[in-house]
């Protein structure tokens, strides 16, 4: 079974979008198998998309039993982040980590400013009775580029 999906706008003012995203796969998870959003994250959560210059500041994330694979939603999508199992917390605000002030989308050709989500599981497990075998949970933040 595919991973559900669901999503939690915690902010969008004229600069900032906060998204929360949670996966949970309570059926059966076979190792290697791929699943994820055609339309990109914000079309998923019905929220409008913010545009080809949005940057991704911040992402925290936590996961279990998978790795999740974030890219930019283009003709040809470009890897955004690669977020493995466990949990952590990829910083790229200037203010606070005196990085590179948020990614930009470098996607190229066929780019909508919109970001997909793919999630690959580590081990086949089945669920007993309602349990999960593979979830993850991402608090998502960037600035729209005004």
């Amino acid at each position: 079974m595919a991973m559900a999906f669901t999503y939690q706008l915690l902010e969008s003012g004229p600069r900032n979008l906060v998204l929360a995203i949670n996966g949970v796969d309570a059926a059966s998870t076979t190792a290697g198998t791929q699943d994820g959003t055609q339309a990109g994250i914000f079309n998923a959560a019905g929220v409008t998309v913010p545009g080809v210059h949005y940057k991704v500041t911040r992402i925290l994330y936590s996961s279990f039993n998978c790795v999740t694979r974030l890219q930019w939603h283009a003709t040809s999508n470009v890897d955004l982040a690669i977020l493995g199992q466990n949990y952590g917390d990829l910083n790229f605000d200037l203010k606070t980590s005196k990085s590179i002030a948020g990614i930009s989308n470098n996607a190229g050709t066929g780019v909508t400013g919109d970001i997909d989500i793919f999630t690959t599981p580590l081990t086949t497990l089945t669920a007993a009775s309602g349990g999960v075998t593979a979830s993850v949970s991402i608090i998502l933040y960037g600035t729209k580029g005004v």
